[in-house]
């Protein structure tokens, strides 16, 4: 258009007014005009006139989009920075930390004295327990707990005794809840908080 000296020249330009009052293709259009042939001056008065249109310049218009490409590099540099935060945390820690299930099974029963492996396998049990029964998670945790508390140990003078009530025993049990959630006793835990199993769950049972 800049070299067009049809008479027809601004009539297709007027269909881009209104792109013009966008900065960031107003300022690219004079970028590429800077360096244009010696018509290009056409373009640039035809750009020059809507500008002023908007109450704006070509010089406004280029420190606005300069502002604006500074404001965004440094916002995206805000969120990589964020994001390099987010990849240093110990999300397993943290985890572990906030987690009312964890905390529960650290202060009744071993679970601390467990490696990291042993531990999350005791938190996928829970979740696939409560997911097919009616307890939340905590409370399929309580139950493990307190199935586990009820199992007969020997006490000083060799009576068999529920673990929680041993005399050697203090306030909280500790015991393996791992024989209710992914030991030999599992049953019995899905028979106490009405477990329903999944149809392959119960075949593969059925055969081995």
């Amino acid at each position: 258009l800049a070299t067009d000296d049809n008479a027809d020249r601004q009539k297709i330009l007027s269909h881009y007014g209104s792109h013009a009052q966008d900065t960031t293709f107003a300022t690219q259009l004079l970028y590429r005009l800077r360096d244009g042939s010696q018509n290009a001056g056409r373009a640039l008065e035809w750009l020059e006139s809507e500008l002023e249109k908007t109450g704006s310049d070509a010089e406004e218009i280029i420190i606005s989009e300069h502002h604006t490409l500074s404001s965004g590099n440094v916002t995206t540099g805000n969120i990589i920075r964020g994001l390099r935060l987010i990849n240093d945390v110990d999300w397993t820690v943290w985890f572990e930390g906030v987690s009312r299930i964890d905390t529960l099974l650290r202060e009744k029963t071993d679970f601390a004295a467990l490696d990291f492996f042993s531990r999350d396998q005791y938190r996928t049990a829970i979740e696939e327990l409560a997911r097919r029964s009616e307890l939340s998670e905590f409370r399929v945790a309580e139950k493990a707990i307190e199935l586990a508390g009820h199992v007969l140990i020997a006490d000083a003078s060799g009576a068999e005794v529920p673990q929680a009530e041993a005399p050697d025993t203090d306030a909280t049990v500790h015991t393996d809840v791992g024989f209710f959630l992914v030991g030999p006793r599992r049953l019995e835990l899905e028979k106490a908080i009405g477990y329903r199993p999944t149809i392959s769950v119960t075949v593969k049972r059925a055969f081995s």
